[in-house]
């Protein structure tokens, strides 16, 4: 793989393998880096150009890649295969995804438009976009893109687990065997236990003083679980949107908590400071081996989960526009 950035400024450049937590780096020379090896199968790996908050993924198999990335808008990088065209397919479908939920929000923020409304038109979108991405994961069920995009819609939650069992059927037996398609059929064995109207399962956590902090002391309040981390990009940006959300309904016993998957409690203070997320944060620094994300059947991060004031699950997602929909529904009954 040769890669590029602009500028001849040295810059170590790190080469994470995502599935294995394995890295390789290398000092950039004139803006330049190469990384060279051989690979048995198709494997997600993130770039990270030291200095930069985001990173850039891609599928590596044995082939030739070149890499431009652009430093400070790392979503306008881009990747050139010689054989393939996995990443042009992982790429379409993020950008139109996001391209979505961009419109969702445009809507749910309108102030002109009715509740009922705004919410007939999402309705209507959803159903338009959940087609368009049920058939090109099916015309490309035999790609590791598709296996690596329904796991990015199981994450956010974008998908019914009825939906997404339809399409991990048709994945070719590679993809369902592959890495992600082995933590998608995890998900549909384990998402039995967790389901929207049950009772959220208690938990005690530390906050950032090292007091435990019990989910029960919530109860009466809309809850918003917030499950992120210091090294996530997309939490990070997020953090945006969840501080608007916060300040817009806090008053009206709306409470988010954050649940870090951080190891390292340097990193998460840190985060926290630098994002001045205000409500309650909380962390046991295990990362994903906490009992509370297996609880939750926490795989990635971001991941929303919204709890009702009686202590029951309302919503579980990776889109914020949605969760804040259904906050809007719960406060109108209560009208």
């Amino acid at each position: 793989m040769d890669g590029q950035f602009q500028g001849d400024e040295d810059k170590m450049v790190y080469f994470l393998n995502k599935e294995t937590q394995a890295f390789d780096s290398v000092l950039s020379k004139d803006g330049r880096f190469k990384f060279t090896g051989s690979i048995d199968k198709p494997t997600l790996y993130s770039i990270y150009v030291k200095g930069e908050r985001k990173v850039l993924d891609i599928i590596i198999s044995n082939d030739e890649y070149k890499v431009f990335i652009k430093l400070g808008n790392i979503s306008e990088s881009s990747i050139t295969e010689k054989t393939n065209n996995s990443n042009q397919i992982l790429e379409k479908f993020r950008k139109d995804q996001l391209s979505f939920a961009e419109t969702i929000m445009k809507y749910q923020e309108d102030e002109e438009l009715s509740f009922d409304k705004s919410q007939e038109i999402i309705k209507k979108l959803y159903t338009e976009r959940t087609n368009n991405v049920i058939g090109n994961l099916n015309k490309n069920n035999n790609d590791y893109a598709s296996a690596i995009s329904l796991w990015d819609l199981v994450l956010n939650g974008f998908l019914p687990d009825t939906t997404v069992t339809l399409i991990y059927n048709g994945l070719s037996n590679q993809n369902k065997d592959s890495y992600f398609g082995s933590l998608i059929g995890a998900h549909l064995n384990n998402s039995l236990g967790l389901k929207i109207g049950e009772l959220a399962p208690e938990f005690v956590l530390p906050d950032m003083n090292g007091i435990n902090v019990r989910l029960l002391d919530f109860r009466s309040k809309i809850v918003l679980l917030d499950f992120w981390a210091s090294w996530c990009g997309s939490c990070r940006k997020s953090n945006e949107q969840l501080i608007k959300l916060y300040e817009k309904y806090r008053s009206q016993e709306f409470e988010i908590i954050g649940i870090s998957l951080d190891n390292n409690e340097k990193s998460w203070l840190s985060a926290i400071e630098s994002d001045s997320l205000i409500w309650v944060n909380l962390s046991d620094l295990q990362g994903l081996n906490s009992e509370v994300t297996k609880k939750y059947n926490v795989y990635g991060v971001p991941s929303y989960l919204l709890i009702d004031p009686n202590g029951y699950i309302l919503e579980r997602t990776g889109s914020i526009g949605k969760i804040e929909g259904r906050i809007k529904e719960i406060l109108n009954k209560d009208l």
